[in-house]
């Protein structure tokens, strides 16, 4: 897994922005920009999330077979 996977969730938020920039300038975002934008961003936390715990979990299984290599 790269550094490429979290950055897929951007793709429609960045659409999404330019074509309201440049179709509806002075508009408010609605329920639909919000959702397009919102599911996005809560990919992009849980795939974050996840690459965060697995990480984490190789930390601690680093630290204890570190600890059991020294204890024998």
């Amino acid at each position: 897994m790269n550094g490429w996977s979290s950055l897929v969730a951007f793709v429609p938020v960045t659409l999404v922005i330019i074509f309201s920039l440049i179709v509806h300038p002075d508009d408010k975002p609605g329920l639909v920009e919000l959702v397009v934008v919102v599911v996005p961003m809560v990919i992009l936390f849980t795939i974050w999330s996840w690459r965060v715990y697995l990480a984490a979990m190789r930390q601690v299984a680093a630290i204890r077979n570190g600890e059991a290599d020294k204890d024998e």
